[in-house]
């Protein structure tokens, strides 16, 4: 044996060098261009037409039995060849596969029930390999609650994939950032270089207390947003009663609760001191709603928790400005902008009905007037800047010297304005992407799930077998449907309804008329209503088909002879077409009220209507819907008390009790299915799936929290259709964007 000892300074060289190699390689590997899979946590589709969309919450999907889908985004244009590596989750089991798509399909049979881990690597031009993180996955065994379809919302996914619901308000904070507050998810949402992160709340609504940190912190309709000079978020959670502070340097959330309502809007003042509006208590006669005197004025919130009445001469002030010293209140009840020194109105200038944010920017207010931006100068003089939105819910400064920040919360969309080009920039929400999985209605025929997507204004097709989704129809355009055209060419708009007849042809409600797709011409056509969908009316009782006219159509269904009814929800009515096309009204008198049970149906009236689904006895269903109850017609016409507690509003509100059939609380029932020889009712504005059976009402689905989590199946928000079939119960959670499924053995009512 040979042995070779170094001196002291041919250790000190040899130190040297193995040093000047390792940090040669260090700057190699740090100056390399940074691999990342800019989605890998969450799914996209990868093309128009391919789409094997499903999801669990941890990033990977896995939508049917037997497939689960990894897909994600690449971006750099260096990467020549793709892999997806996974493995269990402690190590001791490793796959790689070539990947060259952006998506790969793996057999479940390969993957026991388990926790695994996945990522993708790269081959790169420059002839280096690198891989995302590893992301986590769970492989579940078949009969647990499922994710079919749709985009989960996580901690931390790309912006353009945000499932906003119901978004109030966007805000650039001092940090650059957009700060969303999105109301109906219950947390408010960060932006930052195109990757949205939760910055506060839990997405399950409720109230936790104070003093916890943001992601802790539960909220309940989060709404308007402000910060401090300090850099300190102030929130108004109205459904808590309160204004919040998020302290960052502490990294809490301080409460302070109102002896009244709040508003929308919040403003911090330069006296250190928060203004805010007031939520108008209201009660009516059906068609009058009364304001309460009380409901006017501004709170001023002082940090050290007092609350104290401003008396400005302003009711249900939704927005509101300072600007050259004085205040600048837009009354949403009001219908108009006032501008006030002190307690005095100086001027008023009107704005449209729904108008409900504005900002002034280069002396002049700029006002979302529902569906469009409009500026008004302040010599009255007007003009329409952008349009095409569904609802403009906040308007604000954008980060650009003439730009603003559009908040659409109908389309759940966040969009930058360029003032000078008129050109929208999309900061967040699921635009011009294929699965936007808000699902309306649903309907079965033979294996195939049939899915109205009222945001992608599209029909999907889920086949209950294999597991395959792909489009059925609409080419994803929100834009009135076009007569003659094939079904993936055709747009549709904001459709609603969806029903199947015997032959399998799809009939959908598209605002104010009816459209049958029909299957063995594979085109669209017009059914029922005029030509175009925004004709709307209530006549045509004893007349053809195309010559009745509706008002927004919300649910459709076949009885075994194939008459179509539907749910003629604004006029307050149930029609009925019979195969040879003749129209009569079923339930409803046309006048929006409290329904005279015992009555016959088509005199008595009924509130906003939702569903109509016919029993296996043959009697028709009807979800009446802001009646809050569940009502049905007899084979003699006469209309009878089903389910639900009367409670008639004017609008939808979210009542909830369970128990004794007829003195249960419902929240706008949305749809109705039969299963077991009991009733399903799919009660969206409680966030629960309910079931009626021997006289009792209990809840399946569905808790005390609406919104979403991600180790909780059964909170959902906002379901819009439910669907039993097999060993199944199908729920489209729509506040939620996803399609959802449950073992009705482990529900408990096989």
């Amino acid at each position: 044996m040979i042995r070779i000892q170094a001196n002291k300074q041919q250790k000190v060289i040899l130190t040297a060098i193995i040093c000047l190699f390792v940090l040669f390689y260090a700057v190699l590997f740090f100056s390399s261009p940074r691999f990342t899979v800019h989605i890998v946590r969450f799914i996209e589709p990868f093309t128009e037409d391919t789409l094997f969309i499903a999801y669990t919450p941890t990033g990977v999907l896995s939508k049917s039995s037997d497939t689960i889908v990894f897909n994600w985004l690449l971006e750099d244009p260096n990467i020549i060849n793709t892999y997806v590596q996974i493995r269990r989750a402690d190590g001791k089991f490793y796959l790689t596969n070539d990947a060259l798509a952006e998506s790969y399909f793996y057999s479940r049979n390969m993957l026991r029930a388990g926790n695994y881990e996945w990522r993708v690597a790269a081959d790169f031009s420059d002839g280096e390999q690198r891989a995302s993180e590893w992301i986590s996955f769970q492989v579940t065994a078949k009969g647990n609650p499922e994710i079919l379809f749709g985009i989960p919302a996580h901690s931390e996914m790309s912006a353009k994939l945000v499932p906003l619901n119901y978004p109030s308000l966007a805000v650039y904070g001092p940090d650059g950032a957009v700060y969303i507050s999105d109301t109906k998810n219950h947390i408010i949402w960060k932006v930052e270089n195109g990757i949205a992160s939760i910055f506060a709340g839990t997405m399950r609504s409720g109230y936790n207390g104070s003093g916890l940190p943001p992601l802790e912190t539960m909220l309940n309709d989060p709404a308007g947003l402000t910060f401090t000079p300090e850099g300190n978020l102030i929130f108004t959670d109205m459904e808590n009663k309160m204004v919040r502070i998020i302290d960052i340097k502490n990294n809490v959330v301080n409460d302070f609760p109102s002896p009244d309502t709040v508003g929308y809007e919040v403003y911090f003042q330069e006296d250190e001191t928060i203004l805010t509006g007031t939520i108008p208590r209201t009660w009516f006669i059906i068609g009058e709603q009364r304001w309460s005197e009380e409901d006017t004025g501004l709170w001023q919130v002082h940090l050290n928790g007092e609350w104290t009445k401003k008396e400005f001469p302003v009711r249900q002030a939704s927005s509101f400005v300072f600007y050259n010293n004085l205040l600048y209140a837009l009354c949403y009840n009001e219908h108009v902008i006032k501008e006030i020194k002190d307690t005095e109105i100086l001027r008023e200038w009107q704005v449209d009905p729904w108008a409900a944010s504005f900002v002034i920017h280069n002396d002049a207010m700029y006002v979302g007037n529902h569906t469009y931006l409009r500026k008004i100068n302040f010599d009255g003089t007007t003009e329409m800047i952008s349009g095409g939105y569904a609802n403009i819910s906040g308007v604000s400064l954008g980060v650009g010297p003439n730009s603003l920040l559009l908040t659409d919360s109908d389309a759940k969309l966040v969009w930058e304005l360029d003032l000078d080009t008129g050109e929208r920039t999309l900061i967040a929400g699921q635009q011009n992407y294929y699965v936007r999985g808000k699902i309306t209605d649903m309907v079965l025929f033979e294996d195939d799930l049939f899915l109205l997507d009222n945001l992608a204004a599209c029909i999907w097709r889920y086949n209950i077998v294999t597991g395959r989704i792909e489009k059925f129809a609409g080419n994803g355009r929100m834009e009135p449907a076009i007569i003659g055209y094939a079904f993936l060419d055709s747009p549709f708009y904001y459709p609603a309804g969806l029903a199947v007849d015997s032959k399998g042809n799809l009939y959908v409600g598209e605002q104010h008329h009816i459209l049958k797709l029909n299957r063995e011409r594979g085109l669209v056509e017009i059914y029922a209503g005029a030509d175009i969908c925004y004709e709307w009316g209530y006549s045509g009782d004893g007349d053809f088909r195309t010559e009745a006219r509706f008002q927004s159509i919300r649910g459709l269904c076949f009885d075994a002879e194939d008459n179509l009814y539907v749910a003629d929800t604004y006029n307050h009515v149930i029609r009925k077409i019979t195969p040879d096309g003749i129209v009569s009204t079923i339930a409803g008198n046309g006048i929006q009220g409290v329904p005279e049970y015992g009555s016959p149906a088509n005199q008595s009236s009924l509130n906003h209507p939702q569903a109509v689904k016919i029993s296996p006895q043959g009697d028709i269903y009807i979800a009446d819907s802001w009646n809050n109850v569940i009502c049905y017609i007899d084979k003699n016409g006469i209309l009878y008390h089903a389910a639900g507690k009367m409670m008639s509003q004017n609008y939808q509100f979210s009542n909830f009790k369970d128990g004794e059939v007829l003195i249960a609380e419902f929240g706008a029932p949305s749809d109705i299915e039969f299963y077991n020889n009991g009733m399903i009712i799919s009660d969206a504005m409680n966030g629960r799936i309910r079931f009626v059976k021997d006289g009792i009402v209990s809840t399946i689905v569905g808790g005390n929290e609406m919104g979403f989590s991600i180790n909780d199946p059964f909170i959902i928000s906002y379901p819009t259709s439910v669907l039993a079939h097999g060993d199944y119960l199908y729920v489209a959670d729509c506040g939620n964007g996803l399609l959802r499924r449950y073992s009705l053995q482990q529900i408990g009512i096989n």
